[in-house]
């Protein structure tokens, strides 16, 4: 099941950030659960934000973060994700498709006439590329991390 996230849900919401940012490639940088606490809040009681929870059994076993705002040189509004998460054990399945649609239905419902989502852990980057492209995302530029030169 896919639902909105409350206020109750941060502190399983922040065990999966940090499981997240175990896996991620900012694990080299310190995990704050004090802020990953604020965004959460943030989203949940801002109206530019989207914070989804992906349950089985009544636990939440995966997270998607995002927003939808006027785009910093326009004010047509986009919409992006901080992240998606969904432990390992439960992967393989349909929770991280569902929590996308979930998204992008949500940032239309918002006026979102540009929404991204990106992939930036590495983690079984070939699978989760083909379930964004499967759901109509299409790769539209590369990150690079500067390591000196």
């Amino acid at each position: 099941m896919i639902r909105e996230a409350t206020h109750a849900d941060i502190p399983r919401l922040l065990i999966l950030g940090e499981q997240m940012h175990a896996e991620s490639r900012y694990c080299g940088l310190p995990y704050s659960a004090e802020k990953m606490a604020g965004l959460f809040a943030s989203l949940i009681d801002g109206a530019d934000g989207c914070l989804l929870v992906a349950e089985k059994a009544e636990q939440a076993v995966g997270v998607f973060a995002g927003w939808c705002a006027p785009h910093y040189f326009t004010d047509a509004r986009v919409a992006s994700d901080f992240g998606l998460f969904v432990e390992p054990a439960h992967r393989g399945g349909a929770l991280a498709a569902l929590l996308l649609r979930r998204f992008v239905n949500w940032a239309g419902d918002r006026g979102a006439v540009l929404i991204d989502a990106g992939i930036t852990t590495g983690v079984h980057l070939e699978a989760t590329t083909r379930m964004y492209c499967s759901l109509g995302f299409v790769p539209v530029g590369t990150v690079f991390e500067f390591k000196g030169g």
